[in-house]
């Protein structure tokens, strides 16, 4: 409808949405989404109605609740399912200040972590096996142990909104350069920092995500700034899967899978239909 958007409970890439489990209607204003260990949707929205504001809420295959509501002047930046049944959300308030807010058994538990500056703000990022990360607008990547207790392990040449840093297994990936002649992925293991270049024959737009095992997936541009599929780098050796088609949007599964839409650059002129696709971690390159 023009004010939600549907989801669906994905199976089998093959059957596509047609033939996918119906779970809900996505609100209008929806933030930022993401899915629980026990299927349980949470989302950050922006309400109008009976005041503007901004709510957590969480979809749990009948119906919304409100679990926050974060006021007339909050913005909700992120809300992150981690480890052992928790939710993090991290939103601003009336003044310059960032909380961190932490759901478990009901309740929740918040903590002031930052302010905004220059009008960036942070961001939570989830990684791996329920891991959690806040970047900060300058770059700095801190891995989330507790309310209290985000040490940080990283700091990335980059801290653009949709370039955030990525990790899981240990590692930190993020992209630096923004042409052909600078564009490198750039690895942290906790103690040192590695460049690799990639797509010699183009540029790395974003880090995907970081599977458990610690490689990256990487979504690119061939040298005629076209798409060509997703990239699997694990520091030593990088793998392109899907080769001729073009990421619209892809995220990783529990399991270590990549979940993508992407629709055909091989054909002239581009087949716009929106496929979804799937990569395992068994699959080899053809």
């Amino acid at each position: 409808s023009d004010a939600c958007t549907t989801f669906y409970r994905l199976g089998a890439p093959q059957t596509h949405v047609m033939g996918e489990t119906i779970l809900g209607e996505i609100p209008a204003g929806t933030d930022a989404v993401d899915v629980a260990e026990d299927g349980t949707v949470w989302a950050a929205v922006f309400v109008a109605d009976p005041a503007p504001g901004r709510e957590v809420r969480s979809f749990d295959g009948d119906a919304w609740t409100t679990r926050r509501t974060i006021g007339q002047y909050g913005y909700a930046l992120r809300v992150v399912a981690g480890r052992d049944g928790a939710v993090w959300a991290l939103w601003t308030g009336s003044g310059d200040r960032v909380r961190l807010g932490r759901f478990t058994e009901g309740q929740w538990s918040t903590a002031v972590v930052t302010r905004t500056e220059g009008g960036l703000r942070p961001s939570l990022v989830p990684g791996a096996d329920g891991e959690v990360y806040l970047v900060e607008s300058d770059g700095t990547v801190r891995r989330v142990e507790d309310l209290d207790r985000w040490p940080v392990i990283a700091r990335a040449d980059t801290a653009d909104e949709f370039d955030m840093p990525r990790a899981g297994g240990g590692m930190v990936w993020w992209v630096i350069g923004t042409d052909k002649e600078s564009n490198d992925v750039v690895r942290f293991d906790g103690t040192r920092e590695a460049a690799f270049d990639v797509v010699p024959d183009g540029q790395v737009t974003r880090v995907v995500g970081v599977g458990s095992d610690g490689a990256a997936w990487l979504a690119g541009q061939i040298d005629q700034g076209g798409c060509d599929g997703i990239i699997r780098h694990d520091g030593s050796e990088a793998r392109r899967f899907l080769a001729g088609t073009c990421p619209v949007a892809a995220d990783l599964a529990p399991d270590g899978s990549v979940w993508l839409q992407a629709f055909s650059v091989a054909v002239d002129p581009p087949d716009r239909t929106v496929d979804l696709y799937v990569v395992t971690p068994e699959a080899v390159v053809e």
